[in-house]
């Protein structure tokens, strides 16, 4: 008769998870996970240690293994005998650490002290030792006491031995004191062996930390929604990283952990909340240098300076982007320069630096021209439709009412933007908002009122789905350049749009 699995289905509910999110968790599906509860099937070694590993239980705890059965109580003045495993001149009492050992046992009385134990340990002649196993009951329950570690100690003999070491007195019974090698053993293994985690599991954890960043570009759900779920992947990151790891796997985690980092900290400036933003950067910075990876320090530099940008502080912001493009000419691969480059040439604009600018806007050109065929990243998405935006963005911002020679930046930003928008994938909407205000305060500039609400209006339909308060901050700023045209029909109009926004 099949026997349900109660104790798996108690953990999880206790988490709160549902079997479809369990699934996902250890990379497999609802279906197993269900299976596994009503008692339909065993699940594999492989996913034993893995939802090992997740509730931080034992294979018993989560009803896999039944627990062994309890050993009666001896009679007063009976012995208990404990076959032993193997010679006892082929044991080093010293090298607690040596893979694979198995400890010997002996057969003494349960009235023994422990140093008539440890002489009777070191007088048996080599024909006891190589006596050949009788019996079998005890022995299996020496081993069950061992793969189950200090479980294996039911609690009266635990509470002898703390009391025994509270009051200096011994008092301890053979079976406890065999038993302390086997406790010793599994606590060397635990401080000199890494953990190793397989190479699915970290296959998984890039495979999601990329669909997180493509859920950003296509804004599939809101920037505070996807943030709750972006924070609980960075805490399944960090529970990984709180372990011995290997050195090739920790950095494996470090990357993604930086990667993940950025990712959070975009959302957090998507919501204006730069404070924070910076923080989850600067842990990102710390994140790639651990994992000797410049292109992700460099990137994080740069994604760091957009919070002073836009926080109205383009000198801190500078220096932000100055750090970045100085690590980044360390063989970082040309898409990160391409990109960094681009964000210096915007806080050079806003700064009025318009040769600093301008020669930055070079950089990424050349880069980017260099890097059509290179692969991007998938914590960096930089093309030449995002290179186009740049261009139209600084050259907007070159242009000055007052200086007759800059009239031509706005033509010029126009036919980027144009560019910009055209190239953009479809998929990418994240940016296209950003891009719709930017053509906007260009018709603004050249008094083309209509043309300005109608890129507006488009870009507060998607500000509606993304609901980035960035972009919106962009939005407002370009009603404050309309204030000429407030009493026309059709900012009238864009003010209506506006409000069913902050509703």
């Amino acid at each position: 008769m099949k026997k349900a699995n109660t104790q798996l289905r108690h953990y999880r509910t206790e988490k709160g998870w549902s079997q479809r999110k369990l699934g996902e968790l250890i990379g497999t599906d609802q279906n197993a996970v269900s299976r596994w509860e009503r008692g339909e099937r065993e699940a594999s070694p492989y996913y034993r240690e893995k939802l090992c590993d997740l509730f931080g239980k034992t294979a018993t705890e989560l009803g896999f293994i039944e627990a062994p059965p309890t050993e009666p109580p001896l009679q007063q003045g009976s012995e208990r005998v404990i076959p032993q495993r193997f010679p006892l001149s082929a044991w080093d009492p010293a090298d607690l650490s040596a893979p694979g050992s198995i400890l010997p046992y002996t057969a003494v009385s349960d009235t023994q002290s422990v140093r008539d134990i440890t002489s009777s340990l070191s007088i048996q002649s080599a024909a006891e030792q190589e006596e050949p196993l009788t019996q079998t009951t005890s022995q299996d329950i020496i081993l069950r006491e061992y793969d189950l570690g200090e479980q294996g100690l039911n609690k009266p003999r635990r509470q002898l031995i703390q009391d025994a070491l509270g009051t200096g007195i011994v008092a301890i019974t053979s079976s406890d004191v065999l038993f302390f090698p086997l406790i010793l053993e599994r606590f060397s293994r635990v401080l000199t062996k890494p953990v190793h985690i397989d190479e699915s599991m970290l296959r998984y954890l890039e495979t999601r930390t990329d669909q997180y960043w493509q859920d950003r570009h296509r804004a599939v759900v809101a920037s505070s929604d996807l943030l709750v779920y972006v924070m609980e992947h960075l805490q399944r990151i960090i529970t990984f990283l709180e372990k011995p790891l290997l050195p090739i796997e920790r950095k494996r985690l470090c990357s993604l952990a930086s990667g993940t980092a950025q990712l959070v900290g975009h959302l957090l400036f998507d919501l204006s909340d730069y404070t924070n933003a910076r923080c989850f950067h600067k842990l990102a910075i710390k994140a790639a240098q651990e994992a000797n990876n410049p292109a992700l320090e460099a990137v994080a530099w740069g994604r760091m300076s957009f919070t002073w940008t836009y926080n109205g502080n383009a000198r801190k912001a500078l220096t932000c982007i100055q750090q970045a493009r100085f690590l980044a000419k360390g063989g970082v691969n040309m898409t990160a320069q391409a990109y960094l480059a681009a964000i210096e040439a915007e806080i050079q604009a806003i700064l009025g630096e318009r040769e600093a600018c301008q020669a930055a806007l070079g950089d990424a050109e050349f880069v980017t021209q260099s890097s059509e065929d290179e692969e991007n990243n998938y914590w960096l998405r930089f093309d030449r439709s995002r290179l186009a935006g740049y261009q139209g963005t600084c050259f907007r911002r070159l242009y000055n009412p007052q200086d007759s020679q800059t009239v031509h930046f706005l033509s010029e930003a126009q036919k980027a933007l144009q560019d910009a928008l055209g190239r953009l994938a479809p998929s990418m909407i994240q940016r296209r908002p950003a891009l719709l205000l930017d053509a906007a305060h260009i018709y603004t500039q050249q008094g083309e009122i209509v043309a300005a609400c109608e890129y507006a209006a488009q870009a507060i339909t998607i500000i509606s789905q993304i609901k980035s308060k960035a972009v919106m901050k962009r939005l407002l700023t370009l009603r404050k350049d309309m204030k000429n045209w407030e009493d026309t029909q059709y900012v009238k109009g864009l003010d209506e749009c506006i409000e069913s926004l902050t509703e």
